[in-house]
């Protein structure tokens, strides 16, 4: 996920914060999407038609309420594509989960700027790695533990791999996985991508 991109999904998380029948609270959204994500929200929304997607902070609230009835047993999380995700710092989890943040170098570094000053409610490890790439080896160094049981989170990330690379990354996932590990992501079928609904959000996403 690119610092854009993240930043857009952490506008939409701020808006949704406000709202007086808010699904979640995110209380550091409006300071991570700055200016250009909410600037970006606005022309993806502009492109889909002008209304806004629903389905983001629905699939939030749902990532939200697994995450905190998997651990425990689940010891571990790794959130893999982390982008400006705050859950660490947002949700009632215990202090003693390893939670492991996996994206681009640039994003995490962009991300701990702007929460310099907030404290996680867990053990947070931040893993600057491409998922093209080798990124086991620094989650490794990082001090995960592949005989913990996990729980592997993949939210919105799918959309932006390949077939190919996705099971490669199930496999990875599942080789590292203790007993009791679990692994959730969302998907969208290849019907919703080439429905009519989606043709200009496909055509905005094509032209940035």
């Amino acid at each position: 996920m690119t610092v854009g991109s993240a930043a857009w999904i952490a506008a939409v998380r701020a808006r949704e914060s406000e709202r007086p029948d808010r699904l979640f609270h995110d209380p550091y959204a409006r300071a991570l999407a700055g200016d250009a994500g909410f600037a970006m929200m606005a022309r993806s929304e502009a492109a889909a038609g002008g209304r806004p997607n629903p389905f983001i902070p629905v699939r939030v609230r749902w990532f939200d309420d697994l995450t905190l009835a998997a651990i425990p047993p689940a010891s571990h999380v790794v959130l893999l594509g982390a982008g400006l995700d705050t859950r660490p710092f947002r949700l009632d989890v215990p202090a003693g989960i390893e939670w492991f943040e996996v994206d681009q170098p640039a994003v995490l570094a962009a991300k701990d700027e702007q929460l310099a000053g907030a404290t996680p409610r867990c053990r947070r490890h931040t893993v600057g790695a491409d998922l093209r790439d080798d990124w086991v080896s620094p989650l490794l160094e990082a001090g995960y533990d592949g005989s913990a049981p996990t729980l592997w989170l993949a939210e919105g990330l799918f959309f932006y791999l390949t077939e190919a690379m996705i099971v490669d990354l199930l496999r990875r996932a599942r080789e590292l996985s203790g007993s009791g590990s679990s692994f959730a992501a969302d998907v969208i079928g290849t019907a919703g991508l080439d429905g009519p609904a989606m043709r200009a959000y496909r055509d905005y996403c094509t032209r940035n």
